[in-house]
């Protein structure tokens, strides 16, 4: 028998408030073939008829299994699903996406073939008008075997998905078993976590083919940034001390601009005391990774670290005066 068919896929879907959307997402895992999967459907206390939706599934199907929890977050639902799984890999979904089709076949049989902790994929977006590839990295990585050096000089180069979402790859179960999502948080879960699971693969494998599909909101409506949402520089904060352990310093020269951007943010909608206390604390963490970056950057970014030192408000204006004039 072939070997990926005796392998157990575990996908994860989170879902709250979902009722008209979790149906093509659940399709999309049942379309996959040539594979063994389970779909492990972690409902955060839905109060539409989302449950009903996905029960009617589960009476259908052996695969689905549904849970039912109150409502905790993202990270609590994904946490919830890791300790229900029974698969040897496991793969993230959200319950607004889908998997294109032999999703989990060629993502599976990379995995198999190159014996890759991590197999890393591309995805696509959905429009209203059709699906749109996203070069998330390089051609020259593609269908290769990266270090975890080279794996941070994707993102280095911005490569969004690649460095911040985990639904854009396949994992090995057993590496999972000893990591979590933050609960505390209900922001910004994957960076907490993905550096943590890369520093425990020894092999990844970045795979040319889109097989997932990330729906767009088009409606024209951008969040409010809130105080939830400088969660991201505090994880971004773990994530440079990491990398600068390891000597990643691109990689953390570019994680420090991305945090730097969140602070900023807060500082422009942010202007309650308790956000107030929060910016300046991660600011003087921030401060303090200044000197070690600076040796180890061009003398453009020396520049633009120093003006961050001296003041974040002074920082950001000049920041917007560069940006327009570029």
């Amino acid at each position: 028998m072939d070997r990926k068919k005796q392998q157990l896929v575990s996908v994860i879907i989170p879902v709250f408030n979902r009722e008209k959307k979790i149906v093509r997402c659940i399709e999309s895992v049942l379309r996959q073939k040539n594979v063994s999967f389970e779909v492990i459907i972690v409902d955060d206390g839905s109060v539409d008829s989302t449950l009903k939706v996905c029960h009617a599934y589960e009476d259908m199907y052996d695969q689905i299994h549904v849970y039912h929890k109150e409502n905790g977050g993202l990270a609590s639902a994904r946490n919830f699903g890791l300790a229900h799984m029974r698969g040897e890999y496991v793969m993230f979904l959200n319950s607004d996406d889908e998997l294109a089709e032999e999703a989990i076949e060629k993502m599976l049989n990379a995995s198999v073939i190159y014996d890759a902790d991590m197999v890393v994929g591309r995805y696509m977006e959905g429009h209203a008008d059709g699906t749109r590839i996203r070069p998330d990295f390089p051609s020259k990585y593609a269908n290769k075997m990266l270090t975890e050096r080279q794996f941070w000089e994707i993102v280095a180069l911005d490569g969004i998905h690649v460095g911040t979402s985990v639904c854009t790859k396949l994992y090995k179960a057993r590496i999972w078993r000893a990591l979590r999502f933050p609960e505390k948080y209900r922001v910004h879960e994957d960076e907490w976590v993905l550096h943590r699971y890369v520093a425990r693969c020894n092999r990844i494998y970045m795979l040319d083919h889109a097989f997932l599909v990330e729906h767009v909101d088009e409606s024209g409506e951008e969040e409010e940034f809130q105080y939830k949402h400088l969660s991201g520089a505090d994880a971004r904060l773990e994530r440079i001390r990491y990398l600068i352990w390891k000597g990643f310093f691109a990689a953390a020269l570019y994680n420090f601009g991305f945090g730097s951007r969140i602070l900023l943010n807060g500082v422009k909608n942010l202007d309650d005391s308790k956000s107030k206390k929060e910016i300046n604390r991660l600011y003087l963490e921030y401060k303090k990774i200044v000197p070690i970056l600076m040796k180890h950057v061009d003398t453009k970014n020396r520049l633009r670290l120093s003006l961050f030192n001296m003041d974040l408000r002074t920082y950001g204006k000049v920041r917007s005066l560069f940006r327009k004039a570029e």
